[in-house]
C-alpha cells in the first residue's frame, strides 16, 4: 500500500467490526489471554479495510503477545472530534527499555520471531493516509497503552 503508485479511495469501514474480527482471530490461538472490547456501537470511518485491519492487528497482536495466560487485553473504540480513537491496553511486563526509543523504526523487535515491522508500518500508514497518530506509553502499574487516532483516509492531502 505504501509503495503503490495508485492509492485506494476510502469507503465506509466499521471499526468496531474490524476490532471484533481481529479479536476473534487472536482468541483462536492458545495464548489464554482474554480480549475485552469496549465499543458499544458501530463507528464508521472512511478508509481502506485492509489498511485499517493491519493497523489494529499490529497493536492487538503486540498486546496479546506481551501478555500471559489469564491476563486481559482491553480494546476501546471512541469517536473524538471527528476522529476515531482506538486504545489497546495490556497487562504485560511493559515496553523493554532497550527498544522503547526505537519501536517505530523498521526491524526493531524484542520478540525472537518478530520482524519488527508492525509498528513501523502502522505509523507510516496512519500518518500518510489517515492524518492521525499512533503512540505507546506505560502507566505506573506496568500496563502498556497503545493509542491509534484515525481521520478519514486522505489521498494526496485530499479527503476521499
Amino acid at each position: 500500500t505504501l509503495a503503490s503508485a495508485t492509492q485506494a479511495v476510502g469507503e465506509p469501514v466499521d471499526l468496531r467490526a474490524v476490532i471484533r474480527d481481529v479479536a476473534l482471530e487472536l482468541m483462536q490461538g492458545d495464548s489464554g489471554v482474554e480480549i475485552v472490547i469496549d465499543a458499544d456501537k458501530p463507528l464508521e470511518l472512511s478508509g481502506v479495510s485492509g489498511e485499517l485491519r493491519a493497523m489494529v492487528q499490529a497493536l492487538m497482536v503486540n498486546a496479546v503477545e506481551a501478555s500471559r495466560a489469564g491476563q486481559q487485553v482491553r480494546v476501546s473504540l471512541a469517536s473524538r472530534e471527528g476522529s476515531a480513537l482506538i486504545q489497546v491496553i495490556d497487562q504485560g511486563d511493559g515496553i523493554k527499555a532497550e527498544v522503547a526509543d526505537r519501536l517505530f523504526l523498521p526491524h526493531t523487535t524484542s520478540k525472537a520471531d518478530g520482524s519488527g515491522m508492525g509498528l513501523y508500518l502502522t505509523r507510516r500508514l496512519v500518518e500518510s493516509h489517515y492524518g492521525g497518530e499512533v503512540s505507546l506509553s506505560r502507566d505506573k502499574g506496568g500496563q502498556t497503552l497503545a493509542s491509534l487516532t484515525l481521520n478519514a483516509r486522505q489521498v494526496g492531502g485530499d479527503e476521499q
